[in-house]
């Protein structure tokens, strides 16, 4: 739900924004359509936080299997996802009150429209707090997804791929990979709920921590399974027997010279 909020919103909104060029024109159109933007941008925040409770069930599945998960990241798992949400809205509500300056001093889309448009845009109040919002939540959902997701693969609640991909997930989601954690979460949801290609990991039904196995070391894995004797390896003794003399090749006798 919170994924295909998300993808919405940003679908509308590039829409309906499609017809501006730069800040100027961006500043006409966010003017113009002030309200829908905010709507937008509102179902966008609703559907970053909706991302909370689908982490903060894995971490607490795996915190209540293994008593090494630290207990107090789960603040920074939860408030990842609403920081990141509300701080979009607070950018876009900054964005909104620029375009009605922009409007109000007749800004055009030339040049000096475009100067006027990046003033607007640096002096918007809102603006930096909600970029300053916007980071800390991305910070804060990456560490978070990370720290889970590693945590879950240790305790069996996801397998060695899932776990894998999303602690990377994690680490280019501060970079602001969005699509990566849209996709990631679409997962997720699925296989917690059970509606997967594959079962999921024995640990979530069986409430205790299950291991996946190491892998065995390449030595073992390439040693004979059936312990036979290599093929030049001589017979094994019995007890009582005489062991026979090697044979010693033959050799041939020099012909003497006269």
């Amino acid at each position: 739900m919170g994924v295909a909020l998300v993808i919405a919103a940003l679908v509308l909104q590039a829409t309906t924004l499609e017809a501006g060029r730069g800040d100027a024109g961006a500043l006409i159109e966010a003017e113009r359509s002030g309200a829908r933007v905010l709507i937008f941008t509102a179902m966008q925040t609703v559907g970053f936080c909706l991302f909370a409770p689908l982490l903060l069930v894995l971490f607490t599945g795996a915190r209540s299997r293994s008593e090494r998960v630290v207990s107090a990241l789960i603040g920074l798992v939860g408030i990842g996802p609403v920081f990141l949400g509300v701080g979009i809205l607070v950018s876009n509500i900054g964005v909104v009150d620029a375009a009605s300056d922009f409007v109000a001093r007749d800004g055009a889309v030339n040049a000096a429209g475009q100067r006027l448009a990046d003033r607007l845009l640096e002096d918007a109040s809102l603006r930096p707090v909600g970029q300053a919002l916007t980071l800390a939540g991305l910070f804060a959902m990456g560490g978070g997804l990370l720290y889970t997701c590693l945590w879950a693969m240790r305790t069996g609640l996801l397998t060695r791929f899932w776990g894998t991909l999303g602690m990377a997930v994690g680490v280019v989601s501060v970079l602001g990979f969005i699509p990566g954690l849209l996709l990631f979460m679409v997962a997720m949801g699925f296989q917690m709920i059970g509606v997967w290609f594959e079962p999921r990991p024995p640990a979530w039904e069986a409430g205790a921590e299950i291991p996946w196995p190491k892998p065995a070391p390449r030595d073992e894995a390439e040693s004979d399974p059936g312990g036979e004797p290599e093929p030049d390896a001589p017979p094994p003794v019995e007890p009582g027997d005489t062991p026979e003399p090697p044979v010693e090749p033959s050799r041939r006798k020099r012909k003497q010279r006269d």
